[in-house]
């Protein structure tokens, strides 16, 4: 028993300092939607594993503690004392420093490979749109039967395949055709189904830099070709 309990203790400190470094590698290069679980394991442990020899590395030239958690003995009639516990939580912080450093690095030169290559490693696309775009802003939404509604954004799932990608629209308006405009609805929220969504837009605010004119035409009308644009706007 205190074999297998040794066992377990290193595999946990093994892996435990990859899981940061694997939500920035997620973060900077995209969540894969159709990754298995083994694979996401594995990278976090390629990330400790990496952390771990940086660590030992920097450490040599600084007299760090050295990780004395990585060997099975260290768990084997286990004293705990004051000087242990220093010497294994001075370790651990350094070897999870050292392995967000590491994913930093791997995600940095694999965003400058796939932004040079014109690719993405992930399709992140809608979970850029919702995360970074959507906020303090008004959408509208279009469904497969010809409805319209503009409402704000109040959750909008991410991270999983386009048809189930639901929302929930707060304060929803709909398209009056009539009236020409959006009209408020009685409805607080309004679900959608994420099957049912063939498009999403987010309106412009007035403080929003753009390098168009809301209204005005894009193109030459006399030579068919796009306006001088200023891009410091």
């Amino acid at each position: 028993m205190p074999s297998t309990i040794s066992g377990l203790l290193v595999i946990l400190f093994a892996v435990l300092p990859g899981v940061p470094g694997n939500s920035i590698y997620q973060r900077i290069i995209g969540k894969d939607r159709k990754e298995s679980q083994w694979n996401t394991v594995i990278r976090m442990i390629g990330f400790s594993v990496g952390g771990l020899i940086l660590y030992i590395l920097l450490g040599g030239l600084i007299n760090a503690p050295l990780p004395i958690y990585i060997s099975p003995s260290t768990f084997i009639n286990f004293n705990i004392n004051r000087v242990t516990l220093l010497t294994i939580s001075g370790a651990f912080t350094g070897h999870f420093i050292c392995s967000i450093l590491i994913s930093l690095i791997f995600s940095v030169i694999l965003l400058l490979i796939n932004r040079w290559s014109k690719s993405t490693e992930n399709p992140d696309t809608w979970d850029k749109f919702v995360e970074k775009y959507v906020e303090k802003h008004w959408v509208v939404v279009k469904i497969n039967n010809g409805d319209a509604y503009a409402g704000i954004l109040e959750r909008a799932d991410i991270a999983i395949e386009q048809n189930e990608r639901d929302l929930i629209l707060k304060e929803p308006a709909k398209y009056s055709i009539k009236a020409e405009n959006y009209i408020a609805t009685s409805y607080q929220y309004l679900f959608l189904l994420g099957s049912t969504i063939t498009s999403i837009g987010i309106v412009s605010k007035p403080d929003d830099k753009r390098l168009t004119t809301i209204g005005s035409p894009i193109f030459d009308a006399q030579q068919g070709q796009p306006k001088e644009i200023d891009h410091e706007q």
